[in-house]
């Protein structure tokens, strides 16, 4: 089951003075819009039936935000999570049977696509050994050599997630810069923490706030949060050089993939090592495809 881009776009009201409500909102919308909407519903929840009724069935003691992601009230009973069963290669089946393909293929981290055979032989001959969790693994050199080897970094660190990657790089600038502010850009992504879900209240940066409910409203006071490749962003930050710790940056924005902003990237290189501050790049989802050397040799064409 296939939906188009082109089937949402039609339903979209023509007002935002939408009321929630048990029943399908239709306010804005004109008959045949109305008609769509109600066939397009019927047709993606009879498919998907399985996945709503476990969604349902485990509301209450299951907290997945993504049970919530992008509602809309005109289209808030399809607003639930596909639920997955299996996958092979570059395809995705969900528990009623649906086929997908996979485009973004686990969120960037399958290379190989889904259980590739020779990855599927390794992990069972490790779990063959048992997980041992305390003791340093016996591959750990390894693989950090061949990871070295592979990217050209001097030296590897494992992390279980993104999230807790982001968190130590910039602990670690802010411990050798001995400052504490840092830059993130508008339309990044840099994990879950309360340090990276900032957003600007002003262009200039100033004015940083909490980005989601939760975040201490002292924590935005040590982000600045610029527009991405623009000029006046690398005025900024050389206006504010003497007490920034690092600049964070995801050189070719999961959100924004054709965006590939050599010559920005380059002058915010420049900029960083003049005023001694920590340049990181954060390719978890975006890494290896650039380069296998990252974004640092596939745009700004030279070690960072």
């Amino acid at each position: 089951m296939k939906i188009k881009q082109s089937e949402l776009q039609e339903i979209k009201p023509q007002t935002d003075s939408i009321q929630s409500s048990n029943k399908i909102s239709t306010e804005g919308l004109n008959d045949r819009q109305q008609k769509h909407l109600e066939t397009l519903i019927a047709r993606y929840t009879e498919h998907t039936k399985t996945s709503k009724q476990q969604m349902q069935a485990y509301r209450s003691v299951l907290a997945d935000p993504r049970g919530l992601e992008g509602f809309y009230p005109l289209v808030k009973e399809m607003v639930y999570p596909v639920i997955g069963k299996h996958a092979s290669g570059s395809r995705v089946w969900d528990i009623d049977g649906n086929e997908y393909i996979d485009i973004v293929m686990g969120f960037g981290v399958n290379l190989f696509g889904h259980n590739p055979p020779f990855i599927k032989e390794a992990l069972e001959q490790r779990l063959e050994q048992g997980i041992h969790f305390g003791p340093q693994s016996d591959i750990a050199g390894e693989v950090a050599e061949l990871v070295s080897e592979l990217t050209g970094m001097e030296r590897v660190t494992f992390s279980n997630t993104g999230t807790e990657a982001v968190m130590t790089a910039i602990r670690l600038a802010r411990a050798a810069t001995g400052r504490y502010k840092i830059v993130r850009f508008s339309d990044s992504y840099h994990g879950h923490s309360d340090g990276t879900l900032i957003k600007a209240e002003k262009a200039d940066g100033s004015g940083s706030v909490p980005g989601y409910p939760g975040v201490p409203p002292n924590v935005a006071l040590d982000v600045l949060v610029l527009e991405y490749v623009n000029p006046q962003s690398l005025e900024i930050i050389k206006a504010h050089e003497h007490e920034l710790a690092a600049v964070i940056v995801e050189p070719v924005q999961s959100s924004r993939p054709d965006l590939q902003p050599q010559e920005f990237l380059q002058q915010l290189r420049e900029l960083t090592k003049k005023s001694g501050i920590v340049l990181i790049f954060d390719e978890i989802i975006t890494g290896f495809r650039v380069h296998l050397s990252g974004a640092q040799l596939g745009l700004v064409l030279k070690p960072i």
